[in-house]
C-alpha cells in the first residue's frame, strides 16, 4: 500500500509540472507575440504606415506618412532604401 502511494503522488507531481511548466512556456510565447507586434508597428510607423488590425494584418497610411514617404523612399541608394529592398 505504501509503495502505491509513493507512486501515486510521484505521478502526480510529474503532471502537475508537466502542466505547469506548459502553463509558463504559454504566458512567454504570448509576451514575445506582444513584443513582435510592437517592434513590427515601430518599423511600419518609421516608413509612415500604421497597422490598423492586427489580427488580420491590415495597413493604412499614417498621418506622418508624406514626410516619412519623403524620407525614405525618395532618396534612391540610401541606408533606407537597402532596407526597404531587405524587407520585401
Amino acid at each position: 500500500m505504501f509503495k502505491d502511494n509513493a507512486v501515486v503522488r510521484k505521478t502526480k507531481t510529474f503532471f502537475f509540472t508537466k502542466i505547469h511548466n506548459l502553463i509558463v512556456l504559454l504566458f512567454l510565447i504570448k509576451q514575445i507575440g506582444k513584443r513582435i507586434i510592437e517592434s513590427y508597428k515601430l518599423i511600419l510607423d518609421f516608413y509612415g504606415i500604421q497597422l490598423d488590425d492586427e489580427a488580420t494584418g491590415v495597413t493604412s497610411r499614417a498621418e506622418n506618412y508624406l514626410v516619412r514617404y519623403k524620407d525614405t523612399f525618395l532618396r534612391p541608394f540610401t541606408n533606407h532604401d537597402f532596407r526597404v529592398k531587405r524587407m520585401l
